[in-house]
């Protein structure tokens, strides 16, 4: 979800630390690079059918176990 919101305000993220009345010098190091931005998108689409499982399995009344193995097959796929 932190990955989702990050990609989501990339543009003001970027401008924020390149724009010297905003950040410190030391601080526009932070920039990540295109490639560092290619990582970070394909590791939010790879942790999203977790999210999923997580609240599938975290749910007090319908968790059940019969529905895990299932659940794990489709993620390795």
């Amino acid at each position: 979800m932190m990955f989702d919101r990050l990609l989501e305000q990339r543009g003001p993220v970027s401008a924020a630390l390149t724009d010297s009345s905003v950040s410190k010098r030391a601080d526009r190091d932070l920039e990540l690079t295109t490639s560092q931005w290619r990582t970070v998108e394909d590791t939010a689409s790879v942790l999203k059918p977790m999210i999923t499982l997580t609240e599938l399995l975290s749910q007090d009344m319908n968790a059940s176990l019969s529905a895990t193995v299932p659940m794990l097959m489709n993620i390795k796929k």
